[in-house]
Order: structure tokens, then C-alpha cells, then sequence
């Protein structure tokens, strides 16, 4: 120290006294008592001062540098939790920390909070569980990243706090409007869990969910992300007793987005509550708003919801109570409702119902048997039920991957058998199987050994595949042969449940186990035309098990063995049904629903084209009906080459019936090829041909046609072509009754299809050319053969046609008027006023300095 010398540096002569722990002469200026004590005091006060000083600021760096080390490492934490940006992760719940709950005392100092943990009794596939999570909110953006993060954190002291309200309040005060105030979330979370007075708490509460009187989308995130941090840091017990009470009072607001936010909070808040009060509570609000709200938003958002609760419920005596809620979410109103429980709350029931041991006679055998009970009571009126039918299968096809999830894991075959090949992937279009196997080589390798077990000759079952194969897949099969062929939306459905059927259990499977479902009821007996009414039901070869079986079962995977089979197995059926006389709409039903699916349309003609000689009527017939069909499924270009030339073929047939089957055919081509003038030709020719035909049935027939196109026919087609063909057919009917060529029958069966399309062309709007020159002759001659009723109308149908070509010319007459006016020119109109304004001046005598004048102001 400076206040201190050597011996060293002490004045010669002196008598030196050193002090024996300093070292200083005692005699010297600078020793301590050479100098004043208050001086020294002073100096030494002064330096302590300093250096206290430098430790605080030294221990102050210390303590923020570990907060922010401890802030970092929550940030990385939280960040790692939240999937979408506003769910937790699934990984931290199934975590083996214990449940605590943190309640702050007033002379307890501050510490962090542990997010509580549920104890769970039930295994749920982390990507399926992750996937019905994610449709609780949508991913948050960059911006509001920062905003979540922060909501999610949590203060560990009373540094920290003023550390996260420095960080908070720039962005508060700016935004303190409306659509701002979620930036006010992450104080209230922390003010909330933080503080100990309870009616404070409730009070932060209400300012939470109330913050926003009607909040949007992004509002309603951000007060959910608050929630969910407010339930999994304060504790299961508090959010039952504070949280949740503030969802049951607005369950019935006036507000749709208070309602809204209601039945999101619900889904949300399901993996922080215990498993029994989402079994009473949650349910029973969640059910309530599926159940009477009236806005379908608010419906979606409570199925949502309940799919995320089935993902945590243990309570088996809940599910008849769900199982109710479900069915009545799949029955609603609104089709996006339905879509939400079909695609999202009915796979996770089916899950929690597999857990239980109730999936398949609790899940997927009761839309079997809804399916079954609705067509035994439709009786003949299928028609009428076809959207519930639809609803049912649909259904059905969104549990067939938890089904086939619930199989294989329950199989009895070895499982250290080695497996030859990779893994496949599950081909069906349906998310809910990838999503179920995602990830999960225990479960791939269980697939493999079900797909090695089951392609055997025989093998050992077992309770949930003989449920498949014995129970649920023979009761499908009689429902198709119940169902009707003519109602092709339920045809297709089935086609698409039947196909992702067999894309997600396998081509060994269905090879099998379902084909051989199908054969009883495809076989045709011989006799079939002899058989009662009742034993031609038995076939499903008129029903709609022949598509289902084409499109849905052999052509589910489209591999050369299969196309091969498919291929011979139509040639063979459409043989077998021309020859037994079985009804033949159901051929042409599986060549469109083919068309749909099936890539290779040439081949598919191709097996059409090699039948059109056959010498079997019925089998002409059957080509006839087909490649009308194929008219509207397939290319132009093959329309061109294959279907127009096929029809004109057929319609050259010695055969009435043929003929007659072609007329659909050309009309449908018509309809899709119109603009090209190269196809429109060589139809027209054969129609040409069809009008003059001497067979009355085939020209009545296609009069009727005309009759039923007529107002979506294209306006030139009618007016140049069918028309004047009209016309003539009138002319010639008429002849034909003076000179006694044809039967008084046939005449009367033409007549009155004349009769049906001059109706039904009398809607249509005409040009005022084909009604004076077809329309109106070709109707005056038609009311000479009918009977006296149609004549009263044909005449009524006349004055109509007369008074609008009236209309039509007198409005001509005006316009052509109007135009001759407009025709003079701006020049002429120009020299007729100037020589008009000369006329007057002439006229007029009017000093010219009197023009100054007419702007004075006359005196009083």
C-alpha cells in the first residue's frame, strides 16, 4: 500500500523504530501514526467503498448471466414441446417425471414451476396421436412464434419476472387495441399461476378468456396456447377448479366465437386433465354442444375436440355414452361436421375402442348392421336413403385401418420368423394407416408376418381376423346383393371401400380370404330365365356385387396377374350372362366405374370390340349398352377410333334391338364431342339413317330421345339437324297413314313421340328462322294425326310458337329502324341545325348592339 514505505527509504541518523507486523518506521511521515488518524480512516473507507462496489457489479453480471443460461435453457425446452405451435408434445407427457402441482405461499419465495404429469394407463401411436392433436389449431407463423414461446415460458424469480415484463411491455403498449391484447397473454399466464390469492387468480382468469369480446381465428390461438400453459404449470386440480368454470359459463354465449373458444379450450386443455374429469365434465360439454348448438362451426370445433379427449379416456363404462355422441356427429346436418367425425373423432374412437377390446363388435360391426337394417327396410325405394347408405360406408372406411392395426397385432403366428423383402408401404389412400405405422418397425415387421401367414394354403386365425373374414366381410357381400345397380353414387362408394380394403390387408389376403366370398353369388345358372323372382335375386350378377367385385376387388392393385384376370374374368361373365338371359345393366356399370379407376381404357374397349360379332343378340346388346357408356368415361381420341365406330357397326345390325341400344350411344356422343366436326358428321349420317329406318320402335325410340335431350341439347344441332328431320318424319308418318303403309299402331307410337318432342323443343328457345321454317309447319301437320286431347295442346303449343315469331319480327322491324336512324351521319345532323339557326336569324330582326344589353340589370 502507499501508505506504507520501506525501512529502506527512513532518513539516515534517525533511530529507526520498525513495527514488527508492518515494517515501518515508527518515526517516518507516512507511518500510520506519523500522519492523522481520521486522514487514514477516511482513505481506507474510501477504497472498501470501491472495491464492494466492484463485487456487486461483478456478483449482479453473475446472476444475469445464469438467468439468461437458465432462460435459454427454457426456451429450448419449451420450443422442443410445442408441435404446430400451440399443442405439447406427446414425448414430455409420457415422460417418467411425478405430478406436482405449484402453489406460491406469501412468505415462500419464488421458484420455477414443473409442468404437471398425468399418469396414463393406455398406449396411443405417437404419430396418430400427434396427427388428431394437430387439428386442434393451425401452425403458428414466424411472427407469432415469438409470442407463443413466450406465453409458454415461465419465471423462475422476481428477476426474471421484471426480465420478462421488460420484454413484454415494448410490445404491449403500442398494441393496447383490440387485436392486440394477446400480447397481454403471457403476463396474465404468469400473474395467474404465480400469485396466491385466489379471487385474484379467478379474476386473471376472466381477463383471459374474456380478453377478446368476439376473437378470431388467431385470437382464439393465442388465449388456447394460454390455457394449456396455464393448466400444465398450474396443475390438473387447479384447472378443474379455476379454469374450467370459466368454460362452463360461456357454453351457451350469445357470441358464435365464445363458443367457438369454449369447445377448442376443451380439446386443448385434454392432456393436462386427468382421465376421469374428461370421462364427466368435458364429456358432458363437449357432448352437449355436438348435440344442440346451432352453429355448425361451433359442432366441428366440439368433434375436434372429443377426438382429442378419446386420445386420453379410460373410463370403459363411458363408451356406449360416446359411441351415442359420435353416431349423432355422423348423422349432422352439415356436411363439414360430418367430414370432421369421419375423418378425425371416428378413428380415434376406434382406437380407444380397440384398446378396450371393442372395436369390432362395438365399432365396425354396428355400421354393418345399420348398413343392413337400411336396406332391409327400403325395400324398393333405395334411392331415397342413398345419402345415408353413403354416410354408412364412408364410415366404415375410415375404421378399416384401425381394424386392420387391431388384426395384426393381435396375430398368432411367430414372431421371430424371419421375413424375406422390405417392408411395403400401406397403398391405401386413407392418412389414418400411414399415420398408425409411422415409424413403428415393431408394427411393420408384425404386417410382414400377417402378409407371409395369410398367403398361405391354410393357416391358423384367430378372434379378430375371424371377425373379418367370418362375420363383417360375408355380411358386405349379401348387402350387395341386395343393393340396386342404378344407384351409382352408393356403387361407387362401395367400389372405394372394397379397394382400400384390399390395398391395406394385402394382396395375399384378399386372394384368399375375400375373392372366394364372391363366387357363390356370381355363379348364373343356365336356366336363369326360368328361375323365380326369387332365386334371380339370390344372383348378384344384376345387383351391384359385379362392379364391386371388378373395379373394387380384382382391380385394387393394377399388376399385369390382376389386369389378366380381370380381363378374362369379363370376357367370361359377359358370355355367361347373354347366354342364361340375366339382366345386363350391371356390364355396362363395371366398364364405367373401370373407366374411372383403371388407366388402360384402350384394353377395356378392346374386349368390347372383340364381342361386336358375337352371334348372341344379347350379346351385341350387352356392346351396345357398354360403349354408350364408355362415351362419357373415355378420351377423345379413343371415342374417335373405337366408341363411334363400334356404335355405327351395331347400328347396321339386322336387329331392332340393337339398333334401338345404339341411339343412347350417338346421343352421348353428341353431347361430349359436339366441336368436332369430323365426329358430328358420320353421326348425323347414321342418325339420318335411324330417322328413315322402316322399323317404327327403333324411330319412336329415337324421337323419345330427342324429346328427352332437347333442352340440353347444343341450339345448332336442334335447329340445322333435328328440325328439319322432324319435319320430314311428320310428312312421312302422314303418308304413310294415307297410303296404308304401316300398321294404325306404329303410326299412333310415332305420333305420339312427334307429339313428346315438339313439347319439350317448345321450351327451348329457337331462332326465329327454324320456328317459321321447321317448328310451326312440322307442328300444323302433326295435329292432323293425333287424337283430340293432344290436339287442344299441339294447338295451344302453335298459337304460343306464332305469337313469339310475331314478337320476334316486329321486334326486327324496330331495331332495322333504328339502325336507318343511326345511319345519318354527325355531318349531316351538323348542317341541318346550322341551316335551322339561319332560318330564325332571317327571321328575326335584332339589332346587334342591342346584344350587350340582354346582360344589364333593368332599372325599377
Amino acid at each position: 500500500m502507499s501508505l506504507y514505505r520501506e525501512f529502506c527509504h527512513a532518513t539516515p541518523g534517525y533511530v529507526k523504530r520498525r513495527d514488527a507486523q508492518t515494517g515501518c518506521d515508527l518515526n517516518s511521515e507516512e507511518s500510520p501514526f506519523g500522519i492523522n488518524n481520521a486522514e487514514l480512516l477516511q482513505r481506507l473507507n474510501n477504497e472498501n467503498s470501491e472495491l464492494l462496489a466492484k463485487n456487486e457489479e461483478l456478483s449482479a453480471e453473475i446472476g444475469l448471466l445464469s438467468a439468461d443460461i437458465e432462460e435459454m435453457k427454457l426456451r429450448l425446452d419449451i420450443k422442443s414441446t410445442i408441435d404446430s405451435g400451440a399443442a405439447a408434445a406427446l414425448e414430455e407427457e409420457s415422460s417418467s417425471r411425478k405430478q406436482k402441482t405449484f402453489i406460491v405461499s406469501h412468505t415462500s419465495p419464488i421458484t420455477k414451476p414443473v409442468a404437471a404429469e398425468i399418469e396414463r394407463h393406455r398406449s396411443v401411436p405417437v404419430g396418430f396421436a400427434k396427427y388428431i392433436r394437430s387439428k386442434q389449431s393451425t401452425a403458428a407463423s414466424k411472427d407469432d412464434e415469438r409470442l407463443l414461446t413466450e406465453i409458454s415460458s415461465m419465471a423462475s424469480n422476481a428477476d426474471e419476472l421484471v426480465s420478462l415484463l421488460s420484454r413484454c411491455l415494448p410490445q404491449i403498449v403500442p398494441n393496447v387495441l383490440i387485436n392486440k391484447r394477446e400480447e397481454l397473454i403471457p403476463l396474465l399466464i404468469c400473474a395467474m399461476v404465480l400469485h396466491s390469492n385466489t379471487a385474484v387468480r379467478d379474476q386473471l382468469l376472466s381477463t383471459l378468456y374474456n380478453l377478446v369480446k368476439k376473437p378470431d381465428e388467431r385470437q382464439r390461438q393465442m388465449i388456447l396456447a394460454g390455457c394449456d400453459a396455464f393448466a400444465r404449470y398450474a396443475g390438473p386440480m387447479r384447472a378443474e377448479a379455476e379454469l374450467l368454470p370459466q368454460c362452463w359459463e360461456q357454453i351457451n354465449h350469445k357470441h358464435v366465437e365464445r363458443r367457438l373458444l369454449v369447445a377448442e379450450t376443451c380439446g386443448v386443455l385434454a392432456p393436462s386433465l386427468p382421465p376421469a374429469l374428461l370421462s364427466s365434465l368435458v364429456l358432458s360439454m363437449l357432448q352437449q354442444m355436438i348435440v344442440e348448438d346451432k352453429s355448425e362451426d361451433v359442432r366441428m370445433a366440439a368433434v375436434l375436440s372429443l377426438a382429442s379427449v378419446c386420445l386420453y379416456i379410460e373410463d370403459r363404462d363411458k363408451f356406449s355414452q360416446v359411441s351415442n355422441v359420435v353416431q349423432r356427429a355422423l348423422t349432422d346436418s352439415s356436411q363439414k361436421v360430418i367430414q370432421s367425425a369421419q375423418s378425425v373423432l371416428l378413428p380415434s374412437f376406434a382406437v380407444w375402442a380397440e384398446s378396450i377390446g371393442k372395436l369390432q363388435l362395438g365399432v365396425a360391426a354396428l355400421f354393418v348392421r345399420k348398413l343392413l337394417q337400411l336396406l332391409q327396410t327400403s325395400g324398393i325405394n333405395q334411392a331415397a336413403n342413398e345419402a345415408i347408405m353413403c354416410n354408412y360406408i364412408s364410415s366404415l372406411k375410415a375404421v378399416t385401418p384401425v381394424l386392420y392395426w387391431s388384426v395384426i397385432r393381435s396375430g398368432t403366428y411367430d414372431q421371430t420368423e424371419a421375413i424375406e423383402g422390405g417392408q411395403r408401404n400401406i397403398a391405401s389412400d386413407n392418412p389414418v394407416g400411414q399415420l398408425i405405422f409411422e415409424g413403428d418397425s415393431a408394427l411393420e415387421r408384425q404386417r410382414a408376418l400377417f402378409e407371409k401367414h395369410t398367403a398361405q394354403e391354410w393357416f391358423t386365425s384367430w378372434d379378430s381376423l375371424d371377425f373379418v373374414t367370418r362375420d363383417m366381410l360375408p355380411q358386405l357381400v349379401s348387402i350387395l346383393g341386395m343393393l340396386e345397380v342404378n344407384l351409382p353414387k352408393t356403387v361407387s362408394y362401395l367400389i372405394d371401400y372394397f379397394q382400400d380394403f384390399c390395398r391395406t390387408f394385402g394382396h395375399g389376403f384378399c386372394v384368399s380370404k375375400l375373392r372366394p366370398l364372391f363366387t357363390p353369388s356370381l355363379n348364373i345358372a343356365k336356366n336363369f330365365a326360368e328361375l323365380s323372382k326369387e332365386e334371380q335375386s339370390k344372383c348378384g350378377v344384376g345387383r351391384a356385387t359385379l362392379p364391386v367385385y371388378c373395379a373394387g376387388v380384382l382391380s385394387a392393385v393394377e399388376s399385369p396377374e390382376d389386369w389378366q384376370e380381370l380381363r378374362r374374368f369379363l370376357r367370361w361373365k359377359m358370355s355367361s350372362i347373354a347366354e342364361a338371359g340375366a339382366p345386363t345393366a350391371a356390364v355396362a356399370v363395371t366398364f364405367s366405374q373401370l373407366c374411372r379407376r383403371w388407366s388402360d381404357h384402350e384394353s377395356l374397349l378392346q374386349i368390347v370390340w372383340e364381342s361386336l360379332p358375337h352371334k348372341n343378340v344379347r350379346m351385341r346388346a350387352i356392346c351396345a349398352e357398354v360403349l354408350s357408356r364408355l362415351a362419357l368415361e373415355t378420351s377423345g381420341q379413343l371415342i374417335k377410333s373405337k366408341v363411334v365406330p363400334g356404335l355405327v357397326t351395331l347400328a347396321a345390325d339386322s336387329e331392332p334391338s340393337i339398333r334401338i341400344s345404339t341411339v343412347s350411344g350417338f346421343a352421348n356422343v353428341i353431347q361430349v364431342a359436339a366441336q368436332d366436326e369430323e365426329m358430328m358428321d358420320k353421326v348425323k349420317m347414321q342418325l339420318s339413317s335411324m330417322f328413315e329406318d322402316t322399323d317404327a320402335s327403333v324411330v319412336s325410340h329415337l324421337v323419345h330421345l330427342i324429346a328427352q335431350s332437347a333442352p340440353t341439347m347444343d341450339s345448332n344441332f336442334r335447329d340445322e339437324f333435328v328440325l328439319p328431320h322432324l319435319s320430314q318424319l311428320v310428312e312421312r308418318n302422314a303418308s304413310s297413314a294415307s297410303k296404308r303403309e304401316s300398321s294404325s299402331v306404329s303410326r299412333a307410337a310415332v305420333s305420339a313421340a312427334l307429339f313428346d318432342a315438339y313439347s319439350a323443343i317448345s321450351c327451348c328457345f329457337l331462332s326465329p328462322a327454324a320456328t317459321a321454317d321447321y317448328f310451326i309447319p312440322g307442328l300444323r301437320a302433326l295435329m292432323n294425326g293425333l287424337d283430340p286431347q293432344h290436339v287442344k295442346i299441339a294447338a295451344s303449343i302453335l298459337r304460343d310458337a306464332e305469337n313469339k315469331l310475331a314478337a320476334a319480327e316486329h321486334s326486327d322491324l324496330s331495331k332495322r329502324g333504328s339502325m336507318m336512324m343511326g345511319d345519318t351521319s354527325v355531318e349531316d345532323m351538323r348542317n341541318k341545325m346550322v341551316n335551322t339557326f339561319r332560318d330564325i336569324k332571317g327571321k328575326v330582326d335584332f339589332p346587334k348592339d342591342a346584344v350587350p344589353n340582354i346582360f344589364r340589370k333593368k332599372p325599377n
